[in-house]
């Protein structure tokens, strides 16, 4: 069983983008599983910022974090739900994600903060129930039906 969670908060301040990101890649969580698409680890806070400034689009939600997670019974070991969260950031492909798989709990997850501003276009993301409808057919393809 999986579910998704497009966490409803607005991240409107200028620091939300370090503050998830230093929540999300702390290593007592993440235990070094942390993934970038279309930005490098070590320099993905400036990336983002830097793309927004570039498009004129540094006010707003500064991103879109989501969260999906296994039940406690899934039998996936950390490396693998690392590749599938990889999988999973590719359908965002127009954007920066930093994703993070935390396994400090019973049940594994990943962490997922993307960039609201594309970094090919400037277009902002904002159909929030497209994406979430998105993302469930991922993780059906992946994870298997819900029921």
């Amino acid at each position: 069983m999986w579910y998704i969670k497009l966490v409803d908060r607005p991240y409107t301040n200028p620091d939300a983008i370090k503050t998830l990101y230093e929540y999300m890649s702390r290593s007592v969580k993440t235990y070094g599983l942390t993934g970038c698409y279309n930005a490098l680890p070590e320099e993905a806070i400036y990336m983002m910022k830097h793309v927004k400034r570039l498009f004129g689009k540094d006010d707003g939600r500064q991103l879109l974090h989501i969260i999906i997670s296994l039940s406690t019974d899934a039998n996936i070991s950390d490396e693998a739900m690392f590749r599938i969260s990889s999988y999973i950031a590719s359908y965002f492909y127009k954007h920066q994600v930093v994703f993070c798989v935390h396994s400090d709990t019973p049940n594994i997850h990943t962490h997922f903060m993307v960039n609201t501003i594309s970094f090919l276009d400037g277009s902002r993301l904002t159909d929030d129930e497209g994406i979430r409808r998105a993302l469930h057919e991922i993780c059906e393809q992946v994870f298997g039906s819900q029921s």
